[in-house]
């Protein structure tokens, strides 16, 4: 289902790491938002809705990618909340040990 992690830009980065052709990754930015309150599977509980499980997981497996699935040493998340329950926007900021 993270189908973005087989595009040829995912592939190419990917290879690039682990060549070590990019240096030490210290920082890691990813952003990925569409409008998406009109789809109902984004905005019901019921359906899994919600900006994190919708699509911010594209950019949180991103960044395990990046640094190779090592877990993280902390997670700060915060985000706007719908009526429905589920997120409407969703900020993660993740710290890793490099």
């Amino acid at each position: 289902a993270i189908w973005t992690r087989f595009f040829p830009v995912s592939l190419e980065i990917g290879r690039l790491l682990s060549r070590g052709e990019v240096g030490e990754v210290k920082v890691v930015r990813a952003d990925f938002g569409i409008p998406l309150t009109h789809v109902p599977r984004a905005v019901q509980k019921e359906l899994g809705g919600g900006a994190l499980l919708d699509i911010g997981i594209y950019c949180v497996q991103f960044v395990l990618m990046v640094f190779n699935g090592e877990k993280p040493e902390s997670i700060q998340a915060t985000g706007v909340c719908l009526d429905t329950g589920t997120r409407l926007t969703h900020k993660q900021i993740t710290k890793h040990q490099r």
